[in-house]
């Protein structure tokens, strides 16, 4: 874990040669929480992190419903990112769960970004 405000340049497990997802809760939320994502992308990506977050791609269609947004973001998800970070919220969000299911299946590093820091939600291996 990271303190907040500390350079993730100082963290030794985490890996800043792939891309992450950035998955969290948007559906309920005002501006489907847009904020809070473009607040942790812009600390991370200034932290070194490459990342994409969802809130910053194109709609598939011209009017999407729930459905064609997870499929478009799990596809490019699949075929851009190595890692996930999740944010506060994802519990309870369908979407973030799918992506953390994709995740773990796929064998990648998983992060929780909390206070400006990231919590290291992987499990050593024997």
């Amino acid at each position: 874990m990271t303190a907040p405000g500390t350079d993730l340049s100082e963290s030794k497990a985490f890996d800043f040669n792939i891309t992450y997802y950035l998955s969290g809760p948007m559906a309920g939320y005002e501006n489907h929480n847009f904020e809070a994502f473009e607040l942790a992308a812009q600390h991370l990506r200034d932290s070194g992190v490459s990342l994409i977050a969802p809130n910053e791609l194109k709609p598939p269609q011209d009017e999407p419903e729930e459905m064609d947004y997870l499929a478009h973001d799990f596809a490019v998800m699949s075929s851009a990112c190595k890692g996930i970070i999740l944010l506060k919220g994802w519990p309870a969000s369908r979407g973030a769960r799918a992506e953390l299911e994709i995740a773990l299946t796929l064998g990648w590093p998983v992060y929780f970004y909390h206070d400006f820091a990231l919590i290291d939600m992987n499990r050593i291996k024997p």
